[in-house]
């Protein structure tokens, strides 16, 4: 192994007042990040009294984190956590068996998320029957989209209702069933399935991406809608759920698939935005161009961009020394928001716009984004952990 030379320029680098810095700055181990991350995980599995008999999307949001999780992490809870939940059947009112998707609504996206679970556990254990309801329904979801009928009802985006026009009509829909669709392919071998993802997202992205700020409406209703500021509105979670499904689905998208290309670019390009609307403490508002509206530190949708921009980075696609800042303040800014249980607090409850945020406020799927992000920076490690910021909520509920 050829011995690095100490140049005059490595002396400068070195011990110039930022080389200095750099080096004083605390760094975070690999090992150091996958334990902040257990350490929800373990939290979570408890708070759940080891329950996991829940297949909604907020369940498998986590359970997508967990999934990214047990690759890096050689706790034997994680990965005894994963065997529990894909052996459990599902709640009872809903009478679903272990391995089967809700089936509230075939081919609605949100009973889909569980899936990336299941599909993970087939990998592992090569049983068909693991892989049996999945794969019906996502088939059945991947022959509508590619019918003639669903390909005339996005033709008439404009005159039809908001949930009528596309089969994914509202972003977070990407996030839940999008990776599944991809990855489908990946291990059956049968390209329909990313066929028809391909096909719906850019439906999704010809009539809900803002080719102008390069990011997505929420769905239809908010399409031309304003702001009291008079600022577009546009979701932090819900383009949180976009960034997360493009760093979970981009890796089952061949390299030489002539639609790569495409989704590269619009990750890129929602990757630069977002960067340049970061705010000081290394978040984002709940709507994102706006904060003077809603000057919240909102953290599932924070805990996403950190995800997607880390595994970015990771890739290859995303350039480090412009990205790494951005995800090491969002990394502070996470690590800083969260409860005493390991929970992550500053997250916006369930709904499908912004809103306000409280300190103590923490979700499901927040806690799985934050495990998503752990996992990433895990892997860009050693991470600078920068000083806690100072963030911002609202003020808190009065109790009657």
């Amino acid at each position: 192994m050829r011995t690095p030379t100490f140049t005059l320029v490595t002396a400068f680098v070195l011990f110039s007042p930022a080389g200095m810095r750099r080096a004083r700055a605390e760094q975070m181990t690999g090992k150091a990040i996958i334990a902040e991350a257990e350490r929800t995980a373990l939290a979570h599995f408890d708070h759940m009294k080891w329950d996991f008999r829940h297949r909604s999307w907020v369940h498998g949001a986590f359970w997508a984190g967990v999934v990214d999780l047990s690759k890096v992490s050689d706790n034997p809870k994680v990965r005894e956590a994963l065997e529990k939940f894909s052996r459990s059947r599902g709640v009872r009112h809903i009478g679903i068996g272990a391995l089967k998707l809700r089936e509230k609504d075939p081919h609605h996206a949100d009973d889909m998320c569980v899936g990336q679970t299941f599909l993970d556990y087939y990998v592992r254990t090569k049983d068909p029957k693991v892989l049996a309801d999945t794969r019906r329904r996502a088939g059945e979801v991947a022959d509508y989209i590619l019918s003639d009928d669903a390909a005339a009802k996005a033709a008439r985006f404009d005159e039809l209702g908001t949930h009528d026009s596309l089969t994914w009509s509202w972003i977070d829909a990407l996030f839940m069933a999008a990776p599944l669709h991809a990855r489908l392919t990946t291990v059956t071998g049968d390209p329909t399935y990313l066929e028809s993802m391909i096909v719906e997202w850019k439906r999704v992205s010809d009539n809900l991406y803002d080719e102008e700020e390069h990011l997505y409406y929420r769905d239809k209703y908010f399409l031309g809608k304003r702001s009291r500021n008079g600022k577009k509105v546009f979701w932090s979670r819900g383009n949180g759920w976009v960034m997360g499904a493009f760093a979970h689905a981009l890796p089952y998208i061949p390299k030489d698939h002539p639609q790569r290309p495409w989704f590269v670019n619009q990750f890129r390009e929602m990757a630069t935005k977002l960067a340049s609307i970061q705010h000081s403490d290394g978040t984002w508002s709940p709507s994102l161009i706006d904060y003077r509206h809603f000057p919240y530190s909102e953290m599932s949708g924070t805990a996403f961009f950190c995800f997607a921009m880390a595994w970015g980075i990771n890739n290859g696609i995303l350039d480090e020394n412009t990205f790494r800042p951005v995800v090491e303040n969002a990394w502070a800014a996470l690590l800083a928001a969260r409860t005493e249980k390991g929970f992550l607090g500053y997250v916006q409850g369930v709904g499908a716009e912004p809103a306000g945020v409280q300190a103590d406020s923490w979700g499901t799927y927040g806690n799985g984004a934050f495990l998503m992000a752990a996992t990433q920076l895990s892997k860009m490690a050693p991470v600078e952990r920068r000083s806690a910021p100072r963030l911002s909520a609202a003020l808190p509920r009065r109790r009657r």
